[in-house]
């Protein structure tokens, strides 16, 4: 079996627009939507139901303690049982949440290996595509993790930063205004742009996680593909996913008022019409995001200049 793991640059000249980009995800999508649904539907399902198995006890939990109007329970109604039962939900729902997004990183390698050979003129199989996810499914979730652990110390330093700005510089109550609350705005802005734009140049590294690159390495070589590219992948993720969500919330709302009436209600927060048909589309979009992904990264490895 050929992998196109190798995108190798080639093929110099102007770089896609964000519409041809589109065009060209929307031509895998409609081409290789049995291939990519039934890879969804392989590690989605799992994902689903440890989502459920973690939210529905908590949920439950919160629906029995909560009162129905909104207001907070009355004193003495929660003791000491209840926090327990709500602690533990909550690291249940936790750990559960974490095993999904494990799922759906590997899913995601399946989704750009079809992408890839698709833009190769390679066939894409359904078994090949999950046997390649698992392969390659440790080196995805390590690329996960980095991101996160990355993003989110940008995110606790910027917090910290600004709260220690507010505590310790003149000013300190956002209303009065003052210097302390104009830089802890400065700090929670740039601690956002870091993110932001640390996101859009590493915006390839999953593709290339998914076809052989190790995870720093994927997030080296992503950096350097992205440069000069960072407005027209917001673009296109922006678009992408704005698109996405208009689909997705027509399609999850049709599907809830239809499995309302099927389902049983009132189990928490949400209804289990409402809960079945968040899995439903989740898993049935789940594609979208690494497809759009990949065309993007071969896009920007056939233009990048040969080493």
């Amino acid at each position: 079996m050929t992998e196109p793991t190798s995108l190798r640059p080639g093929a110099a000249g102007p770089p896609s627009s964000v519409s041809a980009l589109l065009d060209r995800s929307a031509g895998v999508l409609r081409r290789r939507w049995a291939v990519l649904i039934a890879l969804s539907l392989i590690f989605g399902i799992p994902a689903a139901l440890l989502g459920a198995a973690g939210s529905l006890p908590l949920a439950g939990t919160l629906g029995r303690l909560l009162p129905t109007d909104g207001s907070i329970p009355a004193p003495g109604t929660v003791g000491e049982a209840e926090v327990r039962e709500v602690l533990t939900g909550v690291l249940i729902a936790l750990a559960t949440s974490a095993l999904a997004g494990a799922l759906a990183s590997i899913g995601a390698v399946g989704a750009a290996w079809v992408t890839a050979r698709h833009l190769h003129g390679l066939p894409a199989r359904t078994a090949d595509g999950a046997v390649h996810a698992l392969a390659r499914a440790v080196p995805a979730i390590a690329l996960s993790l980095v991101t996160l652990l990355v993003l989110g110390a940008i995110a606790l330093v910027g917090g910290a930063v600004a709260i220690g700005v507010l505590a310790l510089l003149p000013g300190s109550s956002p209303a009065a205004g003052g210097p302390g609350p104009f830089l802890a705005i400065v700090v929670g802005v740039a601690a956002t742009f870091a993110i932001i734009v640390l996101q859009l140049r590493w915006a390839a590294a999953p593709t290339l996680v998914a076809l052989g690159d190790g995870p720093l390495a994927a997030l080296r070589t992503s950096w350097a593909l992205t440069r000069g590219s960072m407005l027209r992948t917001a673009g296109l993720l922006l678009l992408s996913g704005l698109l996405a969500a208009i689909v997705m919330t027509i399609v999850g709302g049709i599907l809830a008022s239809l499995l309302d009436g099927a389902l049983t209600q009132g189990i928490g927060v949400a209804s289990a019409g409402e809960l079945a048909s968040d899995a439903i589309v989740a898993i049935l979009f789940a594609p979208v995001t690494p497809v759009v992904l990949t065309v993007l990264t071969v896009d920007l490895q056939k233009r990048a200049p040969a080493a």
